[in-house]
């Protein structure tokens, strides 16, 4: 997968009921990589449940972050298991991944609703900076299916986190 990067300073917001997520507006001395573009490089499957994706499935994969300039600016290494399927038939994943970025790394984990993504709607989960100039910043990684198995957008922003004073 490919994730195209723009990185400028902004806030940790929540969303909007927009589908535009670029137009939030975060606090400065957050770190946000807008306008991406995520393309699935390699990924392998289980099919303990049935046709993938479905409960029970599980994937590892490698995606490629790309800019707006279409500059590669870094990878994710993913993990994801479809745990179950809500009332509504949406299928929730546990995914865990790895984003690795010049200025450090970045681990996400989380649920996610899958189906909502290949739908086109943003979903995120919480990330949290392990490395680099990320380290201890706290914030979300959001994504939307473009075409399944090959291509995402992406938008990723990290946050200091609040430390109260002892």
């Amino acid at each position: 997968m490919m994730i195209m990067l723009a990185m400028g300073t902004a806030s940790c917001a929540t969303a909007s009921s927009a589908d535009d997520i670029t137009a939030l507006h975060p606090p400065p001395g957050c770190d946000i990589f807008n306008n991406l573009t995520e393309e699935i490089a390699s990924v392998s499957y289980t099919n303990v449940g049935g046709k993938f994706p479905s409960v029970g499935d599980s994937a590892t994969y490698l995606d490629y972050l790309i800019d707006s300039h279409h500059k590669l600016v870094g990878t994710v290494f993913g993990e994801l298991t479809v745990m179950y399927r809500k009332s509504n038939g949406d299928k929730i994943e546990l995914g865990h991944e790895t984003i690795k970025l010049p200025g450090g790394d970045v681990e996400v984990q989380g649920l996610f609703d899958v189906t909502r993504a290949d739908k086109h709607i943003w979903v995120y989960g919480p990330a949290i900076g392990v490395s680099g100039g990320f380290r201890g910043k706290l914030g979300k990684r959001w994504f939307k299916i473009i075409k399944v198995g090959r291509l995402l957008k992406a938008r990723l922003e990290l946050c200091p986190a609040f430390i109260p004073a002892r």
